[in-house]
């Protein structure tokens, strides 16, 4: 189930409130893997993907498994936690790759439900854009790139 923090877009702060957010969702699901931004990449446009990124990347470590920061979660039963790894989406120096064509119909579908973003592209036109990515990759001497795949920077978490 997706979990709502009520941000407005384009207000969503790295700061303690959204990092505390995180953390107690941290603690209170355990995740082995968390899947987040790449808030580190120069040049990304996307302010609130960049603040989303950065905390989640400071709620995983340290602040998540310190039982020192946001005390007032051990009241409810949250014990310290570190999920085991991260993967960073949109990020320019992807190490880690999933094929994604059983379900690019329903990825489209998704972006395409993201109406005030996509201006009345078509299914259609985002497939080509997938393969035209793809394309330009190959060319680009990435001979493994598949028109559908997602691809991320992978962290690992040592505990």
């Amino acid at each position: 189930e997706p979990i709502f923090f009520g941000f407005p877009d384009g207000y969503v702060h790295d700061d303690d409130e959204l990092r505390g957010l995180i953390v107690r969702q941290l603690r209170l699901h355990r995740p082995e893997l968390v899947i987040t931004w790449d808030g580190f990449r120069p040049g990304f446009n996307h302010r609130d993907h960049r603040n989303t990124g950065r905390a989640t990347y400071d709620a995983i470590y340290p602040a998540a498994d310190d039982h020192l920061y946001y005390v007032l979660d051990k009241e409810e039963g949250l014990e310290p936690f570190r999920p085991q790894a991260m993967l960073l989406a949109g990020t320019q120096n992807a190490d880690y790759h999933v094929d994604i064509t059983p379900v690019i119909r329903t990825k489209i579908d998704a972006i395409l439900a993201h109406t005030s973003q996509i201006h009345g592209r078509t299914a259609e036109e985002t497939m080509k854009q997938w393969e035209d990515r793809a394309k330009a990759a190959r060319e680009a001497g990435d001979e493994h790139a598949s028109p559908y795949r997602e691809s991320f920077t992978k962290v690992l978490l040592r505990r």
